[in-house]
């Protein structure tokens, strides 16, 4: 099974890769990671713009300001439907990068 991790941290990208941080705050989650990314599975570890999946990333934020709960949705978090209309509708986020 092939499976595609995305990314929209390219620091992050690189200590996953790697292993090496600076401190060692977060040092067992990343150890962790890399544990099931060693699993009988082929992972590619990638860089994405968050614009590249708006959902995703508002709810990713969404995870980071709770406090060990977990939230079930009985209907699409009202953010997340805008941005799939705004998807559906073919209205893209530019992002200006240094090339």
């Amino acid at each position: 099974m092939d499976i595609e991790l995305n990314i929209d941290s390219s620091v992050v990208v690189q200590v996953i890769k790697t292993g090496r941080m600076k401190g060692s705050p977060g040092m067992t989650l990343v150890r962790n990671i890399q544990r099931l990314v060693n699993l009988e599975w082929e992972v590619r570890i990638v860089h994405a713009y968050s614009e590249s999946n708006q959902c995703a990333d508002t709810l990713a934020n969404t995870g980071c300001t709770l406090d060990r709960e977990t939230i079930y949705y009985d209907d699409c978090p009202p953010r997340v439907r805008e941005l799939l209309l705004s998807d559906v509708m073919g209205i893209t986020t530019p992002r200006l990068i240094r090339v």
